[in-house]
């Protein structure tokens, strides 16, 4: 299993009691990364079968007065 963390060392000993979990750094911002990451997840377990995105950020506040940027 490939599991993505924004940094490799926070928590310390993340899935260590898991041995079938693979760490992968990734910043989901950075596309040239993401790419980079799949294509090396494909070539350790052959394919991606689910993709879980539990990446998070809250903005609070009417959506009629978000800006683009905000949004993105």
């Amino acid at each position: 299993m490939a599991v993505t963390v924004r940094d490799l060392g926070a928590p310390p000993g993340l899935f260590k009691d898991l041995p079938s979990v693979t760490l992968f750094a990734l910043d989901v911002t950075d596309f040239a990364q993401v790419q980079a990451v799949a294509k090396e997840a494909v070539r350790q377990f052959g394919s991606i079968d689910v993709v879980v995105n539990y990446a998070g950020y809250c903005l609070m506040g009417p959506t009629e007065t978000t800006s683009m940027e905000q949004i993105q």
